[in-house]
Formats: structure tokens, sequence, C-alpha cells
């Protein structure tokens, strides 16, 4: 159920959550690797390994073309910190497409460019040192660009002039006009009362093969998760949805690997916490995941 906290009280309380949780993962090893891209997630936790004391090496992956290249945004991070980024050069060279990466679990999920990843890891962190990444931060943080928090809010609130506040920060978000999100929330207000519609993609499948599955998706689509109690407000069905898509990154490298992998913005704590707040808190000012932004303790006023 959500806890309707402000604004600041949710910023805060998020921010004492992910470092007590970081802490306390962590600490109990000599060192961790950081996977770090520069991004929020990333850097979030970074900041949160240096506060508590802990001896990190940052890391960022890096391919031969720009697009595939996020050092220069680690580094700013990294700097910022005090800490020395190594940079880690990827190449398709580890990818085997013929062996399964997820050869060690009872269901078939896992990237194949994930092999690699776990040599790098491997060869360059040893096996005293645990990865750290922050792997799920989007999900968590409720990472959304719709109309569904303005919906929310008039449900939570049932305050016009508040709702249109939060129809105001999805546009800023967005770049959308008002009349495009209110007619997208208007939309969704009549649709509150339905379950969560699972996507499917259907683009490389022959039509054979997508007559055949539609049935078989009927059933296997179904999940607890996307069955919530009938008064959920719509932004929190997506919120869980988007939770249960990143299932296959808690399963991490195969048993025998020597590291440990670790992902401290799966924590309970942290995904019991953010489910709580509100969805419209998230798109606050126009910006995504606004709640785990907010710089704590806020800046000063401007003179």
């Amino acid at each position: 159920s959500p806890e309707f906290r402000s604004f600041d009280d949710n910023a805060r309380l998020l921010r004492e959550t992910l470092d007590a949780c970081v802490e306390g993962l962590v600490r109990y090893y000599p060192a961790v690797a950081l996977g770090l891209s520069g991004g929020l997630d990333s850097t979030i936790l970074a900041a949160s390994l240096v506060q508590a004391g802990i001896n990190v090496l940052p890391y960022s992956l890096a391919t031969d073309e720009v697009v595939g290249d996020e050092t220069r945004y680690a580094r700013i991070a990294a700097d910022a910190l005090g800490l020395s980024l190594l940079r880690m050069p990827y190449t398709l060279d580890g990818v085997d497409l013929s062996t399964s990466v997820a050869a060690h679990l009872p269901r078939p999920v896992g990237l194949s460019y994930q092999r690699p990843l776990y040599q790098y890891w491997a060869d360059a962190m040893g096996g005293e040192r645990a990865i750290v990444t922050g792997n799920g931060g989007d999900e968590v943080f409720c990472l959304m660009a719709s109309a569904t928090p303005v919906v929310d809010r008039w449900l939570d609130t049932r305050n016009l002039v508040e709702t249109v506040r939060s129809a105001l920060d999805v546009c800023r978000l967005t770049g959308s006009p008002l009349q495009t999100v209110v007619s997208r929330a208007l939309r969704t207000y009549r649709g509150r009362h339905s379950p969560y519609a699972w996507g499917t993609e259907t683009r490389f499948l022959t039509p054979e093969a997508i007559a055949g599955s539609r049935a078989r998706h009927r059933e296997a689509l179904r999940h607890p998760w996307l069955n919530p109690p009938v008064d959920t407000v719509p932004g929190k069905k997506v919120h869980v949805a988007n939770l249960l898509r990143l299932q296959h990154f808690v399963e991490g490298p195969p048993r025998d690997w020597p590291t440990s992998v670790i992902y401290p913005l799966l924590a309970q704590p942290v995904m019991e916490l953010c489910l709580g707040i509100p969805t419209w808190q998230w798109s606050s000012g126009g910006r995504n995941r606004a709640v785990v932004r907010r710089r704590w303790p806020p800046a000063p006023p401007a003179a």
C-alpha cells in the first residue's frame, strides 16, 4: 500500500535505505568492483560505497565504437568521488552462440553477450572481490514515460490542481503537449480496472508461429504479480510488471563461478520502499526517477 509521505521524506528515507543496504551487503568483502557507466543507478551505488568506506574499484566496459563506450561519463563520476576508473575493452570474441549462458538454470534465461562479461570479471577481479552492479535500477526506481502517473495522482488525492501539476510534469518529461497527455490519461483512467496487458514481440515470428503461440500465451503470461487487487492504481500495476521483467538478473553467473555478484538495488527493503512511493512522485518536476535523484540534504535556496 502507498505510504503518502512527502516527496522530501521519501527521498530522505530512500537515501538512508539505499546506504544501509549497500553497506550491509558488501561490508564483509575485503574489496568490491563496481560496474560504473556514469548513469544514475551505478553512480548512486558508487557514492554509497565511498560513503561507507568500502574499498571499491570502478570499471567500465567499452567497445571500439562510440555508442558502446560510456567511459567518458563513468570517468566524470569516478573523478567526482576520488576513484580510479578501470576501462575494460569488450569484444565479441568470447561469445559462443553454441553454448547456453543459462545452462546452470532451470529455465532458459540469460544473454549471449554475458559470457565474455563473466570472463572479464573472473580475470580482472579475482575471487576475493565481489562484483556490485546497478542492474534493475530503472525498474525499481519506477522509470516511466507515460501519462499513467497523472491517473494515479487523481485516484490517490482526488485533487484537480495536483493532478494538473502531474500532467505538466509528464509533459516536461516526455516532451508531449498537454492535450496528448490528458488524452492518454483519460484512456488509462477508463481502463483502470483492467489487469496489466503484457505485450508480446512477434516481428521475428512467422504467421504460423504467431497463430500457434497465441493460445499458449494466454496461459503462459499468467503470473500472480499481474493480478493485483482491484483497487490497485494503474501505475503500480506497471511498476510491479516492470519488476517482473528484471527477474533474469537475479540468477547471476554459474554456481561454480568464484566471485559473488551483488544487486543492491534489488534488496528487499529498497524494493518495498520504492513500491510504496506513488508513481507521480517519481516523475515530479518532469524528471524521471525524481525521488532518488533528489539531493539530500536539499541544496539551500539561491540567494
